[in-house]
């Protein structure tokens, strides 16, 4: 509800957009070993069939680290970062748990000026080998910012085209002045 109601929602794949009229939502799951070039992509396609004109969250499990350096995790922080998006997870934060270790794998992006994004808490409950991350969302602006028309208005009065158009009101006017 802080949100906004939902307005739309598209599916596509492992894709969902969910557009409230004051933020829009994508959330993503890419499975693993899918290459990295393909979770860019879908990612990028899915933020261009998005408003770009409201602040965007995409959120996912990516099935990339970004808990320790590597390749996969960079790549993917560095193509957001370049289109303006922001990762929210704290890379310590570990989303993911299996009996061989646990990782950073299930993210948080934004972009925009008129939200700001926390982490609220990790739950302490797994879901399946997942630790849902919740995130506090405070909205700085309940406004779009849009470009406003501004209409130019004269002072003139033009008395011809009023006796054209309601020639009969401006002679009874007349009449009273």
């Amino acid at each position: 509800p802080a949100l906004g109601k939902t307005a739309k929602v598209h599916t596509d794949g492992n894709t969902v957009r969910i557009e409230t009229g004051i933020t829009n939502i994508i959330g993503m799951y890419c499975p693993p070993l899918t290459p990295l070039d393909e979770i860019i992509g879908n990612i990028m396609q899915a933020i261009s069939n998005t408003d770009t004109t409201e602040p965007l969250i995409d959120v996912g499990d990516f099935n990339c680290r970004v808990d320790i350096p590597n390749n996969r995790g960079q790549t993917l922080t560095d193509a957001m970062d370049e289109v303006d998006f922001t990762l929210l997870n704290n890379a310590a934060s570990k989303t993911y748990y299996a009996p061989n270790g646990s990782i950073t794998i299930d993210l948080i992006f934004f972009r925009g000026t008129a939200i700001k994004l926390k982490i609220s808490k990790s739950s302490t409950t797994l879901v399946r080998k997942h630790l849902p991350v919740q995130a506090q969302v405070q909205l700085l602006s309940t406004k779009l910012s849009l470009p406003r028309k501004t209409v130019k208005l004269s002072r003139k009065l033009d008395v011809e085209i009023l006796k054209n158009n309601k020639g009969h009101q401006i002679k009874e006017l007349e009449n009273h002045i």
